[in-house]
């Protein structure tokens, strides 16, 4: 908490440095141009317009560079990005979301996903992966994939069923008739299929 309390004093900090910073270079360009016309009472015309686009062009040059700086303090960065909660992570709350609803006998939709990841990872979001949509996201995680019915949009699981049943009668046909201890069974199983 502490952490975070630090973070946000140091970004409104840089907000107003920032503001100052341009405060002053507008105060700047402003008693510039009033000096160079109140020295100068014959200025014509032409002389008006070169100091109009003075004018601009620093105006231009300023928003520039508060923008700059408004992507430096509030875009996320790289580092920021590295602290998004894991995909593998994101990957088993889906899994528990969608096992606890089947062992109920109820189907997932979509939006119950990402209710149920924002309240277990409060920062969740889909864009520090690179996505605009959680659909997209939940289609390119390896075990799910999406079923649209008429009004709503289910996650489940991937049919991989027979190709694990495959795998495991395999391993238990190679111990032959010394057989496998389940728990070494459910780990090869994971080892094979992490995910």
């Amino acid at each position: 908490m502490k952490n975070k309390n630090s973070n946000k004093e140091n970004k409104t900090m840089k907000i107003k440095k920032l503001t100052l910073t341009v405060i002053s270079i507008i105060t700047l360009i402003i008693m510039s141009c009033t000096t160079c016309f109140a020295t100068d009472g014959s200025s014509g015309v032409s002389d008006v317009y070169i100091y109009i686009m003075f004018i601009i062009v620093t105006a231009v040059a300023v928003a520039e560079g508060v923008y700059i700086a408004y992507l430096k303090i509030f875009k996320l960065n790289k580092k920021e990005k590295k602290n998004a909660v894991s995909k593998k992570k994101i990957s088993d709350a889906v899994l528990e979301v969608i096992t606890t609803n089947e062992n109920n006998g109820r189907d997932t939709g979509l939006g119950e996903i990402g209710s149920a990841l924002v309240k277990k990872y409060s920062d969740f979001d889909v864009r520090n992966y690179g996505y605009s949509s959680l659909s997209r996201f939940i289609e390119d995680l390896d075990n799910f994939e999406l079923r649209r019915n008429h009004t709503s949009i289910n996650v489940i699981l991937k049919n991989d069923a027979k190709e694990i049943e495959e795998f495991m009668v395999d391993v238990v046909k190679k111990a032959g008739v010394t057989g496998v201890d389940i728990g070494q069974l459910a780990q090869k199983v994971y080892d094979h299929y992490p995910n």
